[in-house]
């Protein structure tokens, strides 16, 4: 049997399989090098995103299995919109 598809490993990953989720950024680390290097023009630059990312991975992976799907975390909010709302406030 082949790999598990992105789709099963977001699956599992979301039900808190902190090695799913691992797997699922391993496989599209590569990916988001050479996309911080097209949008940077720098390869070092671009290095310290992959580093930044890979530290981001690990520490969600841990968080993953401390607090489910979630690990107790929240996705950022937009500041755009925390902008509009606080001028409107």
């Amino acid at each position: 049997m082949g790999q598990p598809s992105d789709e099963a490993l977001a699956r599992r990953a979301q039900a808190g399989d902190a090695d799913a989720f691992a797997a699922l950024v391993n496989r599209h680390q590569r990916m988001v090098l050479n996309l911080a290097y097209r949008m940077l023009g720098d390869a070092q630059e671009a290095e310290d995103v992959a580093q930044d990312y890979s530290s981001a991975r690990t520490n969600r992976s841990a968080a993953l299995t401390q607090g489910g799907a979630w690990g107790g975390l929240r996705p950022p909010q937009n500041p755009t919109s925390s902008e509009e709302s606080k001028a409107t406030n």
